[in-house]
């Protein structure tokens, strides 16, 4: 029995797998299928971060299913109805919530205080929006992040 030097690569072998970068802040993306929404899922189209508020799965009779969703941009605010291919793949936004304390004004900024590392973040009032208004000194929020970034 002699060995086959001339055998072909295995094709089922385990491919390198690396989260592709977000274009935009060159974050590590991972893929979900449209198959895997759920409500409150983030994730990552044209530059922007959308959550999932609604969805639905159609199997019509004929033709190919598809992924009927309901979107909160959480970048520029605004909603938005968007229809998938089932099972097409999309980046998922990895969003941190992080625990933070409103410490002061500093002009037109939001100043807080992360209650893990107690460094303190200014926040645009624009961003805040209507919270503003019943915001004390000493209150714990909580705010989402994506990249650098606070989106709520």
């Amino acid at each position: 029995f002699a060995p086959n030097y001339h055998t072909k690569p295995n094709a089922f072998a385990t491919p390198s797998l690396r989260p592709a970068r977000s274009p935009v802040l060159g974050l590590s993306m991972v893929k979900i299928s449209t198959n895997d929404f759920r409500t409150g899922t983030t994730i990552e189209m044209e530059g922007n971060v959308y959550k999932v508020l609604e969805f639905l799965h159609v199997k019509p009779g004929k033709g190919a299913a598809f992924v009927r969703t309901k979107l909160k941009n959480l970048t520029g605010g605004g909603n938005l109805e968007k229809t998938f291919k089932a099972g097409e793949m999309v980046e998922q936004a990895q969003l941190d919530k992080m625990e933070v304390q409103f410490n002061y004004m500093d002009g037109d900024n939001f100043v807080f205080m992360d209650m893990v590392t107690f460094e303190t973040e200014e926040v645009p009032a624009d961003t805040i929006a209507d919270s503003k208004f019943w915001m004390k000194e000493g209150t714990d929020v909580s705010i989402l992040k994506y990249g650098d970034r606070i989106l709520d």
